[in-house]
């Protein structure tokens, strides 16, 4: 990915930028790329960024100090209004939910929301 392509996500996506601000005090800045590279799988010390669905981004590294390979999902977060709505709805799922039937299938489930 171009350093053009990278600083225009990093502008769209505060998550992001916020995320790589914070990481790169612990690790190099990582390589973008545009979907995950299967060249990469056998990768020691990978340190990379790809997309997913949506405003999700995936960072996968390793440093000389760690066992494992970290893959970190970037995603944004609520805020506090987000937060509150979020709540609300949660809260009446929880009291309507023991009133409904229980579902197996999707379409039972569709049914059951329409009510």
């Amino acid at each position: 990915m171009s350093e053009d392509e990278v600083q225009k996500l990093l502008q769209q996506h505060p998550h992001l930028r916020t995320y790589m601000e914070n990481v790169s005090k612990k690790v190099k800045q990582p390589v973008f790329y545009h979907r995950l590279p299967f060249e990469l799988k056998e990768e020691v010390y990978p340190n990379l960024v790809y997309p997913t669905k949506g405003d999700v981004f995936v960072h996968i590294y390793r440093t000389k100090g760690m066992d494992e390979i970290l893959y970190h999902a970037i995603e944004p977060t609520l805020n506090e209004r987000e937060k509150e709505k979020y709540n609300r709805v949660l809260k009446l799922i929880l009291e309507k939910a023991p009133e409904k039937k229980s579902v197996i299938s999707d379409n039972e489930l569709k049914e059951v929301l329409k009510e």
